[in-house]
């Protein structure tokens, strides 16, 4: 019989041995926190995170997967971060098809393809938590040694895994990072790492003027992306009734990039083409003075953030500001 699991999480689960059977004989022992394979089963894991799980008590063996006389494959899995005194991750033998992560070795006997496993290395996993989709997940955070490292990621019988446990795009490889040999910028695990779109944060300062008075709008332009750089990072603004860019134009920007057409005083509207912000930098600032003709609240939302990188789909916050007579 063979049991197939893909693209899924299998975290936080425990086994405690105590001393004692439910019946106050002796007990088996607490072995297999995530997961425990005996009678002949046969169990394909293709794309799977397990992590967080734990084998404890008086014997405590095999905190990931204790494997006693069954067969195990895995291919694209990670098998990191769980905890036990003997086998923290995999107890015995794996059977491994390739691009896998196994954190602690310690126990395990590894056969088969082992092209592309990084064995001995931290995952470098976010907690569990919903991250999008159905289910929990573990991120992989910013560094993480799974990131761009697996291979196509098909199930056993060829079946592509397209998309990820979130019903996120698999593969979404970052140009930025080398792709472990043979593989194709796929994530080791059931999460697939996504560009993230340039997003801004925006406000007036001050928030409250006068008439005729103005104010300097600050939008804060930030890539969420650890180590992948954004180009071409382009968006338009338009200005809602009584409010307008200030006479002489007084302007910063620190984002490279253009306004296009140039800034002119009393327009209602601009566009910012052309930016670019390394991966893992602090934001860049766009600043501009706008005057206010007309009283009362004036809520202004730029429009969608664009980059070459991620298309569209970056966000913006809307900046309030309150014009008195």
């Amino acid at each position: 019989k063979l049991v197939t699991l893909t693209n899924s999480t299998i975290s936080g689960n425990t086994t405690n041995y105590t001393g004692l059977s439910t019946n106050g004989a002796g007990g088996d022992g607490a072995d297999g926190g995530g997961m425990r394979l005996t009678g002949g089963i046969k169990v394909s894991l293709s794309n799977i995170t397990l992590t967080d799980n734990r084998a404890s008590g008086l014997i405590a063996i095999g905190g990931g997967i204790r494997n006693i006389i069954s067969e195990l494959k895995a291919r694209n899995t990670i098998i990191a971060g769980n905890t036990a005194d003997t086998a923290p991750d995999f107890d015995r033998t794996l059977t491994s098809q390739g691009y896998n992560l196994i954190g602690n070795t310690s126990g395990t006997t590894i056969v088969g393809d082992i092209t592309g496993n990084l064995l001995n290395v931290p995952a470098q996993l976010g907690p569990l938590a919903d991250n999008g989709g159905l289910t929990q997940t573990h991120t992989l955070l910013a560094g993480s040694p799974a990131i761009d490292q697996g291979a196509s990621a098909n199930d056993p019988y060829g079946n592509p895994l397209n998309p990820d446990q979130r019903d996120k795009l698999r593969p979404y490889d970052d140009a930025a990072l080398v792709n472990a040999s043979g593989g194709d910028g796929s994530d080791i695990g059931a999460f697939e790492v996504q560009i993230g779109s340039p997003t801004i944060a925006k406000s007036f300062a001050p928030a409250q003027i006068k008439l005729d008075e103005a104010s300097v709008l600050t939008l804060s332009v930030a890539n969420p992306n650890a180590s992948l750089a954004l180009n071409n990072i382009s968006f338009s603004d338009t200005f809602p009734a009584g409010l307008e860019i200030d006479n002489p134009v007084v302007a910063t920007n620190s984002c490279g990039g253009s306004f296009s057409p140039a800034l002119t005083g009393g327009a209602t509207s601009f566009q910012y083409l052309g930016g670019s912000l390394a991966g893992g930098a602090e934001p860049c600032l766009i600043t501009l003075q706008v005057k206010a003709t007309s009283a009362g609240l004036k809520n202004n939302t730029t429009g969608p953030v664009s980059s070459t990188e991620a298309g569209t789909g970056g966000t913006s916050n809307t900046a309030t500001l309150a014009v008195v007579g």
